[in-house]
């Protein structure tokens, strides 16, 4: 009844599954017989092939509608479902699974497919396990994407109106503290406003659609504080674009233009957000602030600090040593006390500029406090962490602490295997560095085993051109390994299209 209310508007004429049987398989050489039999009948009339695309809750199983002909000269359509074995152990604890959240979101299993789907969101990274504790997590922190889906779920799925209140008002605080252009604000503020005309609370949802309305309009009369970061952003995308490719003038001339813009648009922003409307927005969800502290959420200068780590990677490789230090320290100091995982990223830009001027202690010191702010922010086996390990390694090569590089090297080709396989750029760049460890150490055939698997992974990627950077490299790799075992020849046929 409930089914045929939800699903099919009360046409009970359309239920298909009132006569049906089960076909239970134990394998999949099984399984294909079973649907080639049935498609053989003619009488397939529909089917739904959850093995194709399984329920939200991970079950599977197939659904085969049949018109079947009755002796009387009717015709009815019945329902045949094919089973895994494996897989039908569990159907029992995911049809309590399927009950619940019908229940609880008020749909069919598709309305309740596109409520887990934006559940996906939130749960990645957590195990995939949805709690209470979950929300209470996400409703504290500054993630606006997870706020946003919670806010969306509540609100528009499950008319749960007071949940959705407690994450739509954390992200107007997240929005105030840390956005970009003010839009962002202004939109979360009309969410919050519509939601609370939801509840009955007129009075509330007029003051904030008013706080919306005054600061889009304060926006049009600010176009340097609300449009200038985005061309900045945008200058700074182009410029590390003509960076890669070599045009150092036109990465120069973007990156000028985007660190003058950025420095225009935060004067003007900083008189937007002294303004009487934006202090009332701040009083206004101070209570909703003050019950969960922003972590995490970044002022909008911070953006800078992009431009300045690629100037700093510009003047690096121009061999303007101390001007990239300069632009890699200025970024740091943007961002340190803001964001931890920011102040890494420069952190990892300055450790190969004071490689280059030959201070290796300090790169060294700049790579350990990456690596301790990553470990804490992402864990030790994450590749973020396993990108500080390998330059970590590279330092202590230099350092002459040729064990401790290798212990380093191998720990990051393990992390970057389990992650990516070998077929990415991060392991074969770590490979490689490995096997050029080794040669160095005269373990000549433990590093001609990494030279054949990043040569190979390179080609494998990129094909056998040698205008690509690591397909070169991992052929010059194999020349060194021939010229040590003494094998000129097959050294010089490497290593002189490779050079």
């Amino acid at each position: 009844e409930e089914k045929v209310a939800n699903e099919y508007g009360g046409d009970v004429r359309r239920c298909v599954d009132v006569a049906r049987a089960s076909v239970v398989v134990d394998t999949e050489d099984e399984l294909k017989a079973c649907f080639d039999q049935l498609f053989s009948t003619g009488a397939v009339v529909r089917l739904k092939n959850r093995f194709a695309k399984p329920s939200f809750n991970g079950y599977r199983d197939a659904l085969f509608n049949l018109r079947l002909d009755l002796p009387s000269g009717a015709a009815h359509v019945v329902e045949v479902q094919v089973h895994l074995s494996p897989i039908l152990e569990s159907k029992a604890e995911a049809h309590e699974y399927y009950d619940y959240f019908r229940r609880h979101f008020h749909g069919n299993l598709t309305a309740c497919d596109d409520c887990m789907r934006l559940l996906d969101g939130v749960v990645a990274g957590a195990g995939h396990t949805f709690s209470v504790r979950l929300l209470e997590r996400v409703a504290a922190s500054s993630d606006v994407g997870k706020l946003e889906a919670l806010g969306e779920l509540f609100e528009h799925r499950c008319s749960q109106f007071g949940l959705a209140l407690i994450f739509r008002k954390r992200l107007v605080a997240v929005e105030f503290a840390a956005s970009t252009t003010g839009q962002p604000l202004a939109a979360a503020l009309r969410e919050l406003s519509s939601l609370l005309r939801k509840t009955g609370k007129y009075d509330d949802a007029a003051h904030f659609a008013e706080l919306s309305l005054e600061l889009s309009r304060e926006a049009l009369e600010r176009p340097v504080a609300v449009l200038g970061p985005e061309v900045a952003a945008g200058l700074c995308d182009l410029g590390r674009t003509f960076l890669q490719k070599g045009e150092y003038d036109k990465a120069r001339a973007a990156l000028d233009e985007s660190l003058a813009i950025y420095d225009r648009a935060f004067d003007a922003d900083a008189v937007l957000r002294m303004s009487p409307v934006l202090r009332g927005a701040a009083l206004c969800h101070a209570d909703a602030a003050r019950a969960a502290p922003l972590r995490g959420a970044v002022p909008c200068h911070a953006s800078k600090g992009w431009t300045l780590l690629a100037l700093s990677e510009l003047a690096k490789d121009r061999a303007e040593f101390p001007r990239a230090v300069d632009y890699a320290d200025r970024a740091a100091e943007i961002w340190e006390g803001l964001d931890e995982t920011l102040v890494a990223h420069a952190l990892m830009a300055k450790g190969p500029i004071l490689q280059h001027m030959g201070r290796i202690k300090e790169s060294k010191a700049a790579y350990e406090r990456a690596y301790d702010i990553r470990r804490r922010s992402v864990g030790v086996h994450h590749p973020d962490a396993a990108r500080v390990l390998r330059k970590i390694g590279t330092t202590r090569r230099y350092d002459g602490d040729l064990a401790g590089a290798d212990e380093s090297y191998a720990a990051a080709v393990a992390i970057f295997e389990k992650a990516h396989g070998d077929d990415h750029v991060d392991t074969i760049k770590c490979l490689s560095d490995r096997a050029e460890l080794l040669l160095a150490r005269g373990s000549l055939d433990a590093a001609e085993a990494l030279v054949l698997r990043a040569r190979a992974a390179a080609v494998r990627l990129f094909g056998s051109d040698l205008d690509h950077l690591l397909v070169r490299e991992t052929q010059a790799l194999q020349g060194m390994l021939a010229s040590a075992r003494g094998d000129n020849e097959a050294a010089l046929r490497l290593l002189g299209p490779a050079a």
